[in-house]
Protein backbone atom coordinates (compact mmCIF):
# COMPACT_ATOMS: atom_id res chain seq x y z
CA UNK A 1 0.00 0.00 0.00
CA UNK A 2 1.19 3.52 -0.70
CA UNK A 3 0.95 6.71 1.29
CA UNK A 4 2.16 10.28 1.03
CA UNK A 5 3.16 12.55 3.88
CA UNK A 6 2.98 16.23 2.99
CA UNK A 7 5.03 18.47 5.22
CA UNK A 8 3.46 21.84 5.94
CA UNK A 9 6.74 23.37 7.12
CA UNK A 10 9.90 22.88 5.05
CA UNK A 11 12.11 23.18 8.13
CA UNK A 12 10.81 19.76 9.26
CA UNK A 13 11.48 17.94 5.98
CA UNK A 14 14.82 16.44 7.02
CA UNK A 15 13.47 15.16 10.33
CA UNK A 16 10.37 13.66 8.70
CA UNK A 17 12.55 11.94 6.10
CA UNK A 18 14.74 10.44 8.83
CA UNK A 19 11.69 9.30 10.78
CA UNK A 20 10.24 7.54 7.74
CA UNK A 21 13.57 6.08 6.61
CA UNK A 22 14.19 4.55 10.05
CA UNK A 23 10.75 2.98 10.43
CA UNK A 24 10.53 -0.77 9.95
CA UNK A 25 7.82 -1.71 7.44
CA UNK A 26 8.33 1.30 5.16
CA UNK A 27 9.97 0.84 1.78
CA UNK A 28 10.58 2.68 -1.49
CA UNK A 29 10.76 6.12 0.12
CA UNK A 30 10.81 8.89 -2.51
CA UNK A 31 11.29 12.51 -1.49
CA UNK A 32 9.80 15.35 -3.57
CA UNK A 33 11.75 18.29 -2.14
CA UNK A 34 9.96 20.93 -4.21
CA UNK A 35 6.48 19.98 -2.98
CA UNK A 36 7.58 18.72 0.47
CA UNK A 37 6.11 15.26 -0.19
CA UNK A 38 7.35 11.90 1.06
CA UNK A 39 5.94 9.01 -0.97
CA UNK A 40 6.41 5.48 0.36
CA UNK A 41 4.99 1.99 0.59
CA UNK A 42 4.02 0.43 3.90
CA UNK A 43 3.40 -3.17 4.85
CA UNK A 44 0.54 -2.96 7.35
CA UNK A 45 -1.97 -0.54 8.80
CA UNK A 46 -0.12 -0.75 12.12
CA UNK A 47 3.00 0.67 10.46
CA UNK A 48 1.16 3.73 9.18
CA UNK A 49 -0.52 4.30 12.55
CA UNK A 50 2.85 4.08 14.26
CA UNK A 51 4.33 6.63 11.86
CA UNK A 52 1.39 8.96 12.39
CA UNK A 53 1.76 8.75 16.17
CA UNK A 54 5.53 9.26 15.97
CA UNK A 55 5.19 12.36 13.76
CA UNK A 56 2.52 13.82 16.04
CA UNK A 57 4.60 13.18 19.15
CA UNK A 58 7.51 15.04 17.54
CA UNK A 59 5.21 18.02 16.94
CA UNK A 60 5.30 17.99 13.12
CA UNK A 61 2.52 19.60 11.10
CA UNK A 62 1.74 17.19 8.26
CA UNK A 63 -0.98 15.62 6.16
CA UNK A 64 -1.40 11.97 5.12
CA UNK A 65 -2.76 10.94 1.72
CA UNK A 66 -3.54 7.26 1.04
Amino acid sequence: MKAIVISKESKNDSSIKNCLANTKGISNLVVDKINHKFIFEFSTHNVIEGVREKLISLGFDFEFVF
